[in-house]
C-alpha cells in the first residue's frame, strides 16, 4: 500500500492560493490619487553625487471583494533627496490600483498579491512621473532604481 501524500503546510497552501490569484488576476485601472512635490532651492546648487536618494512604498488602504473578485489597493510612494541631514527634494505620491477576476482566495493572499504585485504594476508610472519632475524642476538626478521586490508569501 502507498504512503498517503503528505500534508501541505500552511505556507504551501497559501503559496498555491497566492500562485492562482497571480494567474487569475486581471489588472483593472491605475490611477494617480494624490502628488505632493516640494523642491527647497538649495537643491539645485549642491553636488549632485551629494544628493542621497531613498525610495519607499507602502500599502496605505486595501480593499477585497470576495463575491466581486476585486482588489483594491492604495499605494504611496515617497522619494526623498538628502544633502547631508537635511531633506532638500521630497515627492510623495499615492497611487489606485484595482485588479479584478481574483476569486477563491482569503483576503490575506490578497494583500500579499497588492503588496508584491499592485507595487510593481504602479512603479514605471511612478518613474516616469518622477523623471519628469525631476527634469522639469532641473535637478537631473539618475532615474529611479529597478525595482527589486523580494515576494513574501
Amino acid at each position: 500500500m502507498a504512503d498517503p501524500a503528505p500534508e501541505k503546510t500552511a505556507a504551501e497552501i497559501r503559496r498555491t492560493a497566492y500562485n492562482r490569484v497571480v494567474r487569475q488576476a486581471q489588472l483593472h485601472s491605475i490611477f494617480r490619487e494624490k502628488l505632493d512635490f516640494d523642491l527647497k532651492p538649495e537643491a539645485l546648487t549642491v553636488e549632485k553625487e551629494s544628493l542621497k536618494r531613498s525610495l519607499e512604498s507602502e500599502v496605505r488602504a486595501f480593499s477585497f471583494d470576495a463575491e466581486e473578485g476585486t482588489c483594491l489597493g492604495s499605494i504611496q510612494w515617497k522619494i526623498t533627496m538628502r544633502h547631508r541631514r537635511r531633506v532638500l527634494v521630497r515627492c510623495t505620491t499615492t497611487y489606485l490600483v484595482l485588479y479584478d477576476g481574483i476569486r477563491g482566495v482569503e483576503e490575506e493572499v490578497a494583500r500579499i498579491f497588492m503588496e508584491n504585485i499592485g507595487k510593481g504594476a504602479c512603479y514605471a508610472y511612478l518613474r516616469a512621473l518622477f523623471a519628469q519632475l525631476d527634469w522639469a524642476s532641473g535637478i537631473g538626478s539618475p532615474p529611479l532604481p529597478v525595482l527589486r521586490l523580494e515576494p513574501r508569501v
